[in-house]
């Protein structure tokens, strides 16, 4: 599953993000820029921190992927706060057009989890993030049983609302659900996890941010935006292998 993550306006304008590219290593602390977004990787905890014009958009970001050998039940889990990361940066080129991938991956022994952030100098307005596994000996069968190509397991405040809302969306086929947005002061973490599409906003600006998977085939989705104190981004989590 790739992600899409965007900073809207009310009326869905996304923010202007150039394409300048900068990559600095110092020690065991990564930083890489692209226009107004700034990522910073620490091997030592193992997280990373994704900023937008200065203002801390996610916190303690990490992936995960869990998947198992062909033939057997075990589950195995790449955790990206357990493993150091080899970091990259690769052009990338694919049906969102040419640009560049920064790829954080993680070695279990087995098997290779890569963390890709892409970006598109005619694509400004938002980044894809997704996941990919597969064996180190090219040859052991790989069976994915979910994967998680960002969460966060630290608070931030994106944006400065006191009356910050979260859209749930209900999956395309359901005849019986109903689009809801619910208060990030009152909602409940149930209510927080929305299939394939998600957005979390200042309800009196309507400036905020839209998540969702861009293309599966196989499993559904969610995305999850919890909030804390109704200020704050708690939780925020992008699934493949979502099940209700």
């Amino acid at each position: 599953m790739k992600s899409c993550v965007s900073l809207t306006t009310m009326k869905m304008m996304p923010v202007a993000v150039a394409l300048m590219t900068s990559l600095t290593v110092q020690a065991r602390t990564y930083e890489f820029t692209e226009g107004k977004y700034v990522i910073n990787y620490d091997d030592q905890s193992g997280v990373m921190n994704v900023q937008c014009d200065g203002r801390a958009l996610f916190s303690q970001v990490y992936a995960e992927t869990v998947y198992n050998l062909l033939g057997s039940s075990d589950d195995r889990t790449i955790d990206g706060r357990e493993l150091k990361a080899t970091v990259s940066r690769e052009d990338a080129t694919d049906c969102f057009g040419e640009g560049v991938s920064y790829v954080f991956s993680y070695d279990d022994g087995t098997a290779t989890m890569r963390q890709h952030f892409n970006f598109y100098p005619d694509r400004s307005d938002y980044f894809i993030v997704y996941n990919t596994v597969e064996s180190n000996d090219g040859s052991t069968v790989l069976q994915s049983r979910h994967m998680v190509p960002l969460a966060t397991e630290g608070t931030s405040q994106p944006f400065n609302g006191t009356k910050n809302r979260v859209l749930w969306v209900p999956y395309d086929n359901d005849g019986h659900g109903r689009y809801h947005n619910y208060s990030m002061v009152t909602m409940t973490e149930s209510e927080s996890i929305s299939p394939e599409v998600s957005a979390a906003y200042d309800g009196d600006s309507r400036y905020g941010l839209v998540a969702g998977s861009v293309d599966h085939d196989k499993w559904k989705s969610s995305v999850q935006i919890f909030g804390d104190y109704g200020l704050r981004l708690k939780k925020f989590r992008l699934l493949s292998g979502y099940t209700d």
